[in-house]
């Protein structure tokens, strides 16, 4: 679906706008992240002989080679909180976004091609997963967001822009 109010500037590229979920309708999509990066943990444990003490360790590297992330720039202007990011080697139809209140959550799993899973040359540099938590300093209202994914040659820009909540009971959120 094309953004009527962010003008295309790239050429070929399309604006797509993203429906705000909650964080639960991406549970399924976490738990997958999870259970790759515990089987790549699992194959270094594996690659040492077994020798046990190096959980953190192989769980961190894992991630490392395994899942990306997005560098935000943050703005916040005097209604609403803007977040853009590039988002490098990921189509729109292999990101989802969940907005909460107080976080915005983004999770990329790039799909499988014709010739098998998605696999990467180098996966440090190139990661299969994309996830990336953001914590907010202010309430947002979550119904009103619009997220945004501009299409590029090496993947896109995603944007939030998260209007703040109005109202009583807005920062009643448990620290």
């Amino acid at each position: 679906m094309k953004s009527p109010k962010t003008p295309n500037l790239l050429k070929n590229s399309t604006t797509s706008v993203f429906p705000a979920v909650a964080l639960d309708a991406l549970q399924r999509d976490l738990e997958q992240i999870h259970a790759v990066i515990a089987r790549r943990a699992y194959e270094l444990f594996e690659g040492r002989g077994y020798e046990h003490g190096h959980d953190l360790e192989d769980w961190l590297k894992a991630q490392a080679e395994l899942v990306g992330s997005i560098e935000f720039e943050t703005s916040e202007r005097r209604g609403s909180l803007s977040l853009r990011g590039k988002v490098i080697g990921f189509k729109e139809n292999e990101i989802k976004t969940a907005i909460e209140p107080r976080r915005v959550v983004v999770i990329g799993m790039k799909q499988a091609s014709a010739d098998g899973p998605a696999e990467q040359k180098n996966p440090e540099s190139d990661p299969s997963l994309l996830l990336c938590v953001i914590d907010l300093p202010k309430d947002i209202d979550p119904k009103q967001a619009v997220v945004e994914f501009k299409s590029d040659a090496d993947g896109g820009v995603l944007s939030f822009d998260l209007p703040k909540a109005e109202g009583p009971g807005v920062s009643k959120q448990a620290a």
